[in-house]
């Protein structure tokens, strides 16, 4: 699922270190109340067996109906919070804004419960663009993230949310992240991604961000390399570009990006894709094709401006 990104952490990151890695991860699991009315549990506990079993859109409405049936209920702030992860997941972000922030107003005592419901309701907020709601929630309970999967949304929505928050070149560092979590047709939408947000940097910020790299073998190195190698070439250091396209070749065969001579990477404005439009996996394409069109400019700034980002053309063929 791309996070529209699910797009900034602990902002604003240095490309020096990988945002949002730790040697081992604590996960936050909220305690469900075992107390309060029979009834409301008993409902509480069949809408969570539809929800782990991926039914999150018919899980959502019945959770929040709980809550809304049961205000007083110790279960209702839990029933608010799997409602809000089960509308992220299918895709209905206003439901999921509409519970989380009637969780977030709550007076919890339970950390993860509150700690996990400002995860989401970051996300949530990032994938509606409102960037400026979305980044202190995000970046002030990164802790919250329980798997690798929700690891990539908050990636995702972090560095969507730096772009729109008018630092591209700040958020660099979370697509190379995000970029290793990724699925295959997400991690054609980062690397297209990056090359229009590197073709918009300075030389100057494009030097230095190539000489903060920590890794040689991801799509930011891939992408940073050709440019700044074109910027080295057009100052006349043409055997130091020789250098850096070659320091960064592995990582473009790696990513199955064709190097051309002088270091073009060909037309980081076009783009095309193949995805699921149709059959079960409908929703998978769908999803993507949301980042794809986002990242063909189509989409306005949160503030109706226009993307600081060039748009590129799409060119989209059903997979089925």
């Amino acid at each position: 699922m791309i996070p529209l990104a699910k797009i900034v952490a602990l902002l604003i990151g240095s490309l020096v270190l990988v945002p949002g890695c730790a040697t081992s991860r604590k996960t936050l699991v909220p305690t469900v109340p075992t107390n309060g009315d029979a009834s409301a549990r008993q409902r509480f506990s069949a809408a969570m067996s539809e929800f782990r079993r991926d039914g999150h859109e018919q899980s959502a409405a019945e959770l929040e109906a709980i809550a809304r049936q049961y205000p007083d209920d110790p279960i209702a702030p839990y029933a608010r919070l799997y409602a809000g992860m089960a509308a992220v997941d299918s895709g209905d972000f206003a439901a999921a804004t509409r519970n989380l922030k009637a969780l977030a107003a709550a007076e919890v005592t339970d950390e993860a419960l509150r700690a996990r419901g400002t995860l989401y309701l970051g996300i949530a907020l990032a994938y509606q663009r409102r960037c400026t709601d979305a980044l202190p929630l995000l970046t002030s309970e990164e802790r919250a993230i329980n798997t690798d999967a929700e690891r990539g949304e908050w990636l995702a929505s972090v560095a969507e949310c730096t772009v729109e928050s008018g630092h591209p070149g700040d958020a660099l560092a979370y697509y190379d992240a995000y970029y290793d979590l990724a699925r295959p047709a997400e991690r054609a939408y980062i690397t297209a991604r990056l090359s229009a947000i590197v073709a918009t940097l300075s030389p100057d910020v494009v030097s230095r961000a190539y000489a903060k790299l920590s890794r040689r073998d991801g799509p930011v190195a891939a992408v940073l390399g050709l440019r700044y190698a074109a910027d080295l070439t057009a100052r006349g250091e043409a055997a130091t570009a020789e250098l850096v396209v070659t320091d960064t070749a592995g990582a473009r065969e790696r990513m199955g990006m064709a190097t051309f001579a002088g270091g073009d990477a060909g037309d980081p404005q076009r783009m095309g894709a193949v995805l699921p439009l149709s059959g079960r996996r409908g929703r998978v394409g769908d999803l993507v094709m949301r980042g794809l069109v986002l990242a063909a400019g189509t989409f306005a700034g949160s503030d109706g401006a226009a993307s600081p980002l060039p748009p590129f053309s799409l060119s989209v063929r059903d997979a089925a």
